[in-house]
């Protein structure tokens, strides 16, 4: 079990260090660090230009249509200390995202639109985060929809199993 949890994290790790060297300074950014499992999400830290970034982050249960090539999955909720952001949502599709289409989340009947940027898609403003946030606190299980550039749906099921303890985990390790 221990075994794959630290896999799981290491995983996460290549993951995020990538994403976060192409999105800021290498000079800056440092490799997060794993600090807490929380059942089937994981904290993840780093400094950046002296402040912490920190965030929890989870990888889905289940990606369809299977056989499907796509690059980096995971959903991750952020906190940063240099701006004193708290639960920024987003979804890495791991595919280049249909121009102009709207990904959507699904928890419970509730249903939540996200725009989308390049591989990327965030809630539509810091109400909707924060409804969202709230429903995964709530919820089981979430299903993130999408469409690529190429047409292709996709449906990825994320737990929610360890999402309070890991958000208010990454909160306390960044002190906000």
């Amino acid at each position: 079990m221990t075994n794959k949890i630290f896999g799981k994290i290491k995983a996460i790790s290549t993951i995020l260090v990538t994403a976060t060297l192409l999105s800021a300074s290498p000079s800056f950014a440092e490799e997060p660090k794993p600090i807490e499992q929380h059942k089937d999400w994981s904290i993840f830290a780093y400094s950046e230009k002296g402040k912490m970034v920190c965030f929890a982050v989870t990888q889905p249960t289940e990606s369809l249509p299977k056989g499907v090539n796509r690059g980096s999955i995971y959903f991750s909720v952020t906190h940063s200390q240099s701006d004193k952001t708290v639960n920024a949502v987003s979804v890495s599709m791991g595919y280049p995202l249909k121009a102009n289409s709207s990904p959507s989340i699904t928890i419970g009947s509730k249903s939540y639109t996200l725009f989308a940027q390049g591989e990327t898609a965030w809630p539509t403003g810091d109400k909707l985060q924060t409804q969202l946030v709230t429903a995964m606190k709530r919820g089981q299980k979430m299903v993130v929809k999408g469409v690529s550039t190429r047409g292709t749906n996709t449906t990825d099921t994320y737990s929610l199993a360890g999402i309070t303890a890991a958000i208010a985990g990454a909160k306390k390790h960044c002190k906000l």
